[in-house]
């Protein structure tokens, strides 16, 4: 059972408040069906990071086994596109919305809930699925849910001969629009650098933060695990939402044990 009076303290230090960060990791997508990568049921259980989490790997496995990457994104694509917002995520944009705050949400997922929940400033410090990159000029691209669907189409047809596998298989990444170079997902694969754009905005945000709310991230990863103390040390409120104690559970003013989707409506009615 959460403690009412944290509840309502945090209700209260956030109503009060005009300018605020927010961290999340895959804890609050988790509650949408998009499993974590490093949870039991993660995705690294069932795929070797090293093969299918780095790019030179998932070059080697298409090389090896075209089939089981095909079968990987398509098992990939269809979490993604059939997840929907959930109250976590509606709770933090009616916060924007309803009560006028300035909300940065800086987060470590690479979903697009937050954007259709209705949350204007998303800052994605792993990058975006539904966004395409250009490998040869660095051009991007937006995509939606319909080009997304659209494409598993196309990876479903060609699973279904191993002739097409053979012969439509190297013609499975987009052209660039401008320069004809191979289009990649904009996401975030081992040993790649986060996106310092987004990385710098994060940082303004979180030295601009009243307060900072940390929302279903173990804190494991960096940088992202350093910014709640960054906007601790510069006099900012910090409220914890997670299932269980993290390394920030010491360091934060209040610690609400519970899922996202269960407290943030109640603290942001």
């Amino acid at each position: 059972m959460v403690d009412q009076k944290l509840i309502d303290l945090a209700r209260e230090t956030l109503l009060k408040k005009t300018n605020i960060a927010v961290l999340t990791g895959s804890g609050i997508s988790a509650e949408s069906g998009i499993p974590t990568f490093r949870g039991e049921d993660g995705l690294w259980k069932k795929y070797s990071p090293e093969e299918f989490g780095t790019v030179p790997g998932l070059l080697l496995q298409f090389a090896k086994n075209p089939r089981r990457i095909i079968e990987f994104a398509l098992n990939l694509l269809e979490v993604f596109t059939k997840a929907q917002p959930n109250p976590g995520h509606i709770a933090l944009a009616r916060l924007e919305q309803k009560y006028r705050k300035n909300v940065t949400i800086i987060t470590q997922n690479i979903d697009d809930l937050h954007e259709i929940a209705g949350n204007t400033n998303v800052l994605k410090l792993h990058g975006d699925l539904f966004r395409l990159r250009c490998i040869k000029c660095g051009h991007r691209e937006k995509i939606d849910r319909e080009y997304l669907e659209n494409y598993m189409k196309k990876l479903r047809d060609i699973l279904s001969s191993p002739l097409k596998i053979v012969k439509e298989g190297k013609e499975l990444l987009p052209r660039c629009p401008e320069c004809g170079g191979i289009m990649r997902p904009d996401v975030v694969f081992f040993g790649e650098a986060l996106p310092q754009k987004e990385l710098s905005l994060a940082y303004i945000a979180v030295d601009a933060a009243e307060v900072m709310l940390v929302i279903g991230t173990s804190g494991e990863v960096y940088p992202a695990n350093t910014l709640p103390y960054r906007a601790k040390q510069n006099g900012a409120t910090v409220i914890e939402v997670n299932p269980q104690r993290t390394i920030f559970s010491d360091m934060v003013d209040i610690f609400i044990e519970g899922k996202a989707g269960e407290v943030l409506p109640r603290i942001i009615p």
